[in-house]
């Protein structure tokens, strides 16, 4: 198969190189056309336009070879739509073939490149390292409660959580003293901890813009080995639907994961530690319009991928008097592999594409503090906090994806490249519980701040009962 991968040329020299290089060896066209010589002033735009140019370039010489590839229906009409945009890019130019072209202007052809690619790709990433945190920021509350000495049956979470960013939300809800806060009478713990998300994340030249919503679950059972000592398991499902700007389409992500964590206790000092697999099923529909409906199609893809997230934390809490100041470091490693994928349906599917394997990785370090004070009452603990965490990713280089049309007879290749993630970024809240002999509730409002593109402002409201 012929790979070809090109970032950011932009030339008619290109179109050459790639021909001479086909399955089918032949001369160029003496004109190659003008597509790949339009500057749309966005990276998207111009690499779709090179890959177009490229492909009809081929298609043309192809007719001339002396044992030309023979074409099936959707490789001929591939063929008939990539003319059109080469012989508009020739009408504006004012030179070379014009017959099929669709008189566009050159802002309307640009918007036909866009529509063409599928940078929409780049929301799998996204979301798949999203629903993993989300599964992780639901083990955190209550590895929080074993900090505290809490047991029993626990229910914790219905996090509200805005905008795409998983944010390490409410580690220390239950602060172990004062009042009636925890016990640790039992050995045998089960919890279940949920998250909901919604949002919006801005287009950028890069990648789509997109409002979502998602809901996690999580549900796990524990055994206390050692006063000091926990190991247990745990059970997660999420569910995210991404909604692009514009009614271009949306992106279904589903996900089960199981994980494995232990929390061990010395005095004020605590270690963390989990690890998670996962299986996520995707499911797309991408919406390709231009030209005033010349083309209105919306091919649907489906894939699944895997995942492997690890979690290491420590942490010191000092207590004086009422008040209790905790300080934490966290570790977050997540590798995710994204099948490869054709898309299919459409009224179109000429023009559908087929994606290669993907992978993301993330390396994140968060250093946090959270303080808060415990007021007691005849009915419990009454428990309001402020805290704040600083995020830093070490993979914070953008991430390349290739693709190639279905029904393209020469499997010419182009790639398109994600936006870079916010190296550093931090997160702000603040909240309140109150403890009960059996149980609590609580409320927390938390935003991060510095993170490109995405509106996020997260209100949590939950519940836990102890027995």
């Amino acid at each position: 198969m012929d790979r070809i991968n090109y970032t950011g040329i932009h030339s008619k020299t290109l179109v050459y190189a790639l021909l001479a290089v086909s399955p089918v060896i032949f001369s160029p066209p003496a004109s190659a056309g003008n597509l790949d010589g339009q500057d749309f002033d966005n990276d998207v735009k111009n690499l779709m336009a090179d890959a177009v140019q490229t492909v009809c370039g081929k298609f043309v010489a192809n007719n001339s070879a002396d044992n030309p590839v023979a074409l099936s229906d959707n490789q001929t009409q591939l063929f008939r739509r990539c003319r059109q945009m080469v012989h508009s890019a020739n009408d504006l130019a004012g030179n070379g073939a014009t017959a099929d072209s669709l008189d566009l202007t050159k802002a309307e052809l640009g918007d036909a490149m866009k529509a063409l690619a599928d940078e929409e790709v780049g929301v799998q990433g996204d979301w798949a390292t999203r629903s993993s945190n989300q599964q992780l920021t639901n083990l955190q509350t209550r590895l929080a409660a074993l900090h505290a000495g809490s047991t029993g049956l626990s229910f914790n979470g219905l996090n509200l959580d805005a905008g795409g960013q998983t944010v390490a939300l409410n580690d220390r809800l239950l602060s172990g003293t004062g009042g009636n806060a925890g016990n640790v009478n039992g050995k045998l713990g089960v919890f279940v901890t949920g998250q909901i998300a919604t949002g919006e994340r801005d287009e950028t030249a890069l990648q789509t813009g997109y409002d979502l919503d998602s809901i996690g679950i999580t549900a796990g059972l524990d055994y206390r080995v050692t006063p000091q000592a926990v190991v247990g398991a745990a059970f997660g499902w999420t569910d995210t639907e991404a909604e692009y700007t514009d009614n271009n389409g949306k992106q279904d992500i589903d996900g089960l994961d199981l994980t494995l964590y232990g929390a061990y206790t010395i005095d004020a000092l605590y270690f963390d530690a989990a690890i998670s697999f996962g299986q996520h099923d995707y499911e797309s529909q991408r919406r390709v319009a231009y030209a005033g409906g010349e083309v209105d199609t919306v091919p649907i893809a489906t894939t699944a991928g895997d995942l492997l997230n690890g979690y290491l934390a420590a942490g010191y809490q000092v207590a004086q008097n009422q008040w209790l100041v905790s300080t934490y470091a966290q570790l977050h490693y997540t590798d995710i592999d994204i099948d490869a994928f054709e898309e299919f349906g459409g009224t179109d599917q000429s023009i559908n594409m087929s994606v290669a394997e993907q992978n993301i990785e993330s390396l994140q370090t968060v250093l946090g503090t959270q303080v808060e004070i415990n007021i007691s009452a005849s009915w419990g603990v009454l428990i309001p906090y402020v805290k704040a965490d600083w995020h830093h990713e070490f993979e914070d280089e953008s991430r390349t994806t290739s693709y190639q049309y279905v029904y393209d007879p020469f499997d010419t290749t182009y790639t398109l490249n994600t936006d870079e993630p916010d190296s550093d970024y931090f997160v702000v809240g603040l909240g309140g519980s109150a403890v009960f002999a059996q149980g609590q509730i609580f409320i927390d409002y938390a935003t991060p701040l510095a993170l490109s593109d995405v509106t996020n402002h997260v209100v949590s409201l939950g519940c836990r009962l102890e027995f």
